[in-house]
């Protein structure tokens, strides 16, 4: 594994196109060889991960005294799943890469979650660290959707890296501090200028809303609202409503991302 460059992204549960350059961004490549040559054959392997996280439940309070019973107060949280799970219980790892597997679920650690490793000159998985979880119809993205919005505003030249905005009347914030800091309102004034229609395309393109793998068995897709969600666009483009992603799809995503603009199926 010396040498080459690891990509990570997280899931808290967490290119209208106008010019031939925009169509080329991003495509799918179809099934490949996990020997076949890479788009540039100098390219070292680039490795994409993706690890989805479950918010917590929170444990219910008690109240009580010595001479009244102590009675279990109802817990009025709206976080379903645990923080804490085994990860790795029913995993079949048989063509999983163990070097690869081991270093994933030491990073998840006791965390309920999951984790997909994959190559992204390929789309080849290396290991999917709880399985059941990451075939699952996946869990609104929130801050990480900001990764397709900006690419999405980059290839429609809403802005450019560089380009200022203003948060207030002495404070301006360009891209790369935005997406450093998860600035939720430069995303939200990123939708509004966009527009849903322009960003489902992007969405779409990205993979959003549809299987990111190849015939894999028990894999869910995501979900890609067809129409703006209530909450408005600046809320999809900065907390990801109305969407669900899938930590399989976001590692292709990822992928897309470090190879250079290729989206290849998972497999």
């Amino acid at each position: 594994m010396l040498g080459t460059f690891a990509s990570a992204s997280f899931l808290l549960s967490a290119q209208q196109p106008d010019s031939a350059t925009t169509q080329k961004a991003v495509h799918k490549a179809g099934p490949q060889s996990t020997a076949a040559t890479p788009k540039a054959a100098s390219r070292t392997p680039v490795k994409s991960a993706a690890v989805v996280k479950t918010a917590s439940s929170r444990t219910p309070a008690s109240t009580g005294s010595h001479t009244v019973a102590a009675r279990r107060a109802v817990s009025r949280s709206t976080w379903k799943s645990p923080t804490y799970a085994n990860s790795v219980e029913g995993d079949n790892v048989d063509g999983e890469d163990l070097v690869v597997r081991r270093a994933a679920v030491d990073a998840l650690g006791p965390l309920n979650g999951s984790v997909v490793v994959t190559d992204a000159n390929t789309g080849r998985i290396l290991t999917i660290v709880n399985q059941k979880l990451a075939f699952q119809s996946g869990y609104q993205p929130c801050s990480t959707v900001k990764v397709p919005v900006a690419l999405a505003a980059l290839s429609e030249n809403v802005v450019d890296r560089e380009t200022p905005f203003h948060l207030t009347r002495r404070k301006t914030i360009a891209m790369t501090e935005a997406l450093a800091h998860s600035n939720n309102q430069y995303f939200a004034n990123l939708g509004e200028k966009l527009g849903f229609e322009r960003m489902s395309y992007y969405a779409k393109m990205f993979g959003l809303g549809e299987k990111a793998g190849l015939d894999i068995q028990g894999e869910q897709p995501g979900v890609l609202p067809v129409t703006e969600p209530k909450s408005g666009i600046g809320m999809m483009t900065s907390f990801g409503d109305g969407i669900s992603l899938t930590p399989l799809e976001y590692a292709a995503l990822i992928g897309a991302v470090a190879n250079g603009g290729t989206l290849y199926y998972l497999q």
